[in-house]
């Protein structure tokens, strides 16, 4: 029998990308999402909210591995806990006692406290209040998946912002929106570390397959690029420039190397390519 995979956020920018990552490496996929859709991938798609328990445990039913993709990028708190915390509780809970299911989950480099430096690895500080409220959370879900209460074998990925132009993308579409209405700087840091979505989407195959990936956390990061580069791809595409990071800004940097160096991560750098993609992209002028 092939194994079987559910993925939450299966609709989503990251999720649909890995949905269809499975399906061609051969798993059998059921998609989890909020509302009917179909993603690009050929799954058993089921709609179910990550706050209904008895919807998740039916749907996690005979997994071999859940990879969890669903997540709010807010600044609402309430939203980022509700989603982001108690989402992953209710499904961690629903697998129950699995020892049979391996749970992947996508955090992000957000837990990092970058009030002690730009640079950062797997080791680095994390947000232990709610200055960032979108970082903490992710802080929090990660303790969940960590502790040993359910029993399960676990991955923990921490991608750096994700390239794409699925329409849900925030670093692609939705920036597009945003610098359409304001001149302020999409990303703080003069350098922009960078996973495309389908090299993501190998990571997560990497973390449902790997023997050495349970128990780790890997921080997910192709490359670093100007954040000057990125500003003018969504200047040609809206006619209008962010403003650039100002020259005594930090520039981030993501180690990376652990992933390459336990689980044989190699991905190709596709920035130049997206920043061609987004600058191409067709904005609908405002009303």
């Amino acid at each position: 029998m092939r194994p079987r995979a559910v993925v939450t956020g299966a609709a989503g920018t990251v999720g649909s990308r890995v949905c269809d990552r499975l399906a061609a490496a051969g798993w059998g996929v059921r998609g989890l999402v909020r509302s009917p859709a179909l993603p690009g991938a050929p799954v058993e798609l089921v709609q179910a909210d990550l706050g209904d328990a008895d919807a998740l445990r039916v749907a996690c039913r005979g997994a071999d591995v859940v990879v969890h993709c669903a997540a709010a990028l807010s600044s609402d708190r309430r939203m980022c806990r509700e989603t982001n915390v108690e989402g992953t509780r209710h499904l961690l809970a629903a697998l129950g006692a699995s020892r049979r299911a391996r749970f992947v989950f996508v955090s992000s480099v957000s837990v990092y406290d970058v009030r002690h430096g730009w640079s950062v690895d797997e080791q680095s500080p994390q947000w232990s209040d709610d200055v960032y409220p979108y970082g903490r959370s992710k802080v929090e879900a990660e303790e969940l998946v960590r502790s040993d209460d359910h029993g399960l074998a676990w991955v923990v990925l921490r991608p750096v912002p994700v390239l794409s132009m699925h329409r849900s993308s925030f670093w692609g579409p939705l920036a597009l929106e945003r610098a359409r209405r304001s001149a302020q700087p999409q990303f703080a840091s003069r350098t922009m570390p960078f996973v495309h979505v389908d090299n993501l989407a190998d990571a997560a195959l990497l973390a449902a397959t790997h023997p050495r990936a349970v128990g780790g956390v890997f921080d997910v990061v192709d490359g670093h690029g100007e954040t000057r580069a990125y500003h003018e791809a969504l200047a040609a595409a809206t006619g209008r420039r962010p403003a650039d990071p100002p020259d005594d800004a930090p520039a981030m940097r993501v180690a990376g190397t652990r992933i390459r160096s336990e689980l044989g991560y190699s991905p190709r750098d596709r920035f130049a390519e997206f920043l061609g993609e987004l600058a191409r992209a067709t904005v609908t002028p405002e009303s």
